[in-house]
């Protein structure tokens, strides 16, 4: 009987020895195995300003002032040294207005003034942006510090201020108040060759505090981030992904339905990929005063995936994202406040295989 039980543990002993043996020929060799894992990475955060969605970060206007618009000039006389004079008002015509009227505490003021009248225009002039619906209050002033020559003198008065004014309605008028100019020396000017004020004049909110939007309106917002796919050290190295989907996080706090569009683009601005198809955003609740109601807003997520080799082009080519955004308003006037923005936030998620 021992030898019985002598024999069974020395084969035992004998069948792990070559077990352990055969592990080092490959038995137990995993080299050959692959598997799977993913990868999560941030790649863009941004977000879409109130100033922008209200699109009074662009307010631009092209206008001239006439010698009708200066009556106290003789254009048959020789000019006489003026001061103290008023040209206006001369409406500032929005052809893309969509607010009813806006408060602002900071903004800069941008005018730029090309003199193509035959006489100067002195000094201390004052040019002032007033309200004209609701009262006839100075929005936005700013002072000239030189000398515009006539006949194509160009000059320019940059301001960034504090309003005073509460609100600033959607049909302002320029002024230049205290005009004055050391006149014509005597002479008979031609004013049908020299006979404007040509007015550039560009507002710029920079801090929105509110602003009433039109209801049913309809318009474009565009903006665009930097990018790089692959800028992470810890990013897979692309000939082991099997999967690549990009997702976009969105949060709506503002009073509009929008739809969004996606686009990646090359560093000449030119697109090379779509990042996502048209995408209905849906508004957060609104009150009775047409304010979001910020327990309402919600966040959307919208992913695409991507072949192998949608990933590299984007990888080597890609260093922009441009987003489009379509908003549509509701039939009541909406407010956006400064705290209202769009929340974006790119992601990759990358699926690998590894062999070990």
């Amino acid at each position: 009987m021992q030898n019985n039980q002598y024999k069974k543990t020395g084969l035992v002993v004998i069948l792990l020895i070559s077990m352990i043996g055969c592990s080092k020929e490959g038995l137990l060799d995993y080299s050959d195995l692959e598997h799977t894992a993913d990868w999560l990475f941030p790649l863009v955060k941004t977000k879409v300003t109130a100033e922008q969605v209200a699109k009074l970060n662009e307010l631009s206007y092209d206008v001239g002032a006439f010698s009708i618009d200066a009556p106290f000039i003789n254009i048959n006389l020789p000019i006489p040294l003026l001061s103290t004079q008023i040209i206006g008002p001369i409406e500032l015509k929005d052809t893309d207005s969509i607010y009813v009227k806006f408060k602002s505490d900071t903004a800069t003021l941008k005018v730029y003034i090309t003199n193509n009248f035959p006489i100067n225009i002195k000094s201390g002039t004052k040019v002032e942006i007033r309200n004209s619906v609701n009262d006839n209050l100075v929005v936005f002033d700013g002072v000239l510090q030189n000398d515009i020559p006539g006949k194509g003198g160009i000059d320019s008065v940059i301001v960034t201020r504090v309003t005073t004014t509460p609100w600033a309605d959607n049909r302002l008028e320029l002024f230049l108040m205290d005009f004055a100019s050391d006149g014509s020396g005597g002479v008979i000017e031609n004013f049908n060759t020299y006979n404007n004020i040509d007015i550039k004049l560009k507002i710029e909110v920079l801090h929105l505090n509110e602003v009433e939007l039109y209801g049913n309106i309809n318009y474009l917002v565009t903006d665009t981030s930097d990018f790089t796919l692959g800028s992470n050290p810890n990013e897979p190295d692309s000939e082991n992904i099997e999967k690549a989907t990009i997702n976009l996080f969105v949060e709506n706090g503002v009073p509009l339905t929008y739809q969004i569009k996606g686009y990646f683009l090359d560093a000449n601005y030119t697109i090379i990929d779509s990042l996502f198809g048209n995408t209905t955003i849906a508004s957060p609740g609104i009150d009775g005063q047409g304010y979001v109601i910020n327990s309402t807003i919600v966040e959307t997520k919208i992913s695409t995936e991507m072949t192998k080799g949608e990933y590299n082009q984007i990888k080597s080519n890609a260093k922009h994202i441009y987003y489009e955004l379509e908003f549509t308003s509701s039939s009541q006037n909406i407010r956006v406040i400064h705290s209202n923005h769009i929340k974006l936030q790119v992601t990759a998620d990358i699926e690998t295989k590894i062999s070990l």
